[in-house]
C-alpha cells in the first residue's frame, strides 16, 4: 500500500534548541588526595588548562572536593567521610559545608592491604 506524503508544519515557537553536553554545566570532583595535600588551586588551575586545550566551552564548570560532595549527596554538608583506596586510605573532614584539609588525615594502607 502506499501511503499519502502530508506537509508537517510546525511552529516555529514550539521548536527548542537541542543542548549538546558542551553546553550544560559541568560538575568536577577534586580527588581526595588533592584535598588532603591542601592544594586545591593546583589543581583548579590544571582542569582550567585542559580545558583551554580542548577550546571554548559555553557551559558552566564547577570544580568541588569530592569529600564535599560525597556528603550532598546524603542530603548534608557536615562529617567525616573516609575514602578507601586499593593503595591508601584518606579521611577528610567536612565542617559546616567547608572542607577542612588541616582535620584530615592518610595512610598507605588501603583495601589490598586490609583485605589480606
Amino acid at each position: 500500500p502506499t501511503w499519502p506524503v502530508h506537509e508537517l508544519l510546525v511552529d516555529p515557537k514550539n521548536i527548542s534548541p537541542i543542548r549538546r553536553a558542551r553546553d550544560l554545566p559541568l560538575l568536577l570532583g577534586e580527588p581526595f588526595a588533592q584535598t588532603l595535600n591542601g592544594r586545591p588551586m593546583s589543581f583548579a588551575q590544571e582542569v582550567k588548562a585542559q580545558l583551554a586545550r580542548m577550546g571554548e566551552r559555553p557551559g558552566p564548570v564547577y570544580l568541588a572536593p569530592q569529600a564535599q560532595m560525597s556528603l550532598w549527596a546524603h542530603g548534608i554538608d557536615h562529617g567525616i567521610v573516609v575514602n578507601i583506596g586499593q593503595r591508601q586510605t584518606i579521611a577528610v573532614a567536612v565542617v559546616r559545608g567547608a572542607v577542612d584539609a588541616e582535620a584530615g588525615c592518610g595512610s598507605q594502607i588501603g583495601s589490598g592491604t586490609l583485605t589480606q
